[in-house]
């Protein structure tokens, strides 16, 4: 026959796990958040300079902006 232990040690590390996961979690999603949210402020940036701007600064046209800002994550 099998037993189960279902002592205190057991379920304290079982809370202690699932708020831990739990706080990793939230945090994780802040820090997702804070970042595109950083990211639309810099296409809004680029947005706004001419065309003759962001050929100068950056060496991209308007149809790239999107790609210059996620160029880290997508390309």
């Amino acid at each position: 026959m099998a037993y189960s232990d279902i002592s205190g040690n057991n379920l304290d590390l079982s809370l202690k796990a699932v708020s831990s996961a739990t706080i990793n979690a939230v945090t994780g999603f802040f820090a997702s958040v804070a970042e595109a949210q950083s990211r639309s402020h810099e296409i809004q940036h680029l947005n706004s300079m001419s065309d003759a701007d962001l050929m100068r600064m950056y060496g991209i046209e308007r149809d790239q902006i999107v790609r210059h800002v996620f160029r880290d994550k997508m390309f």
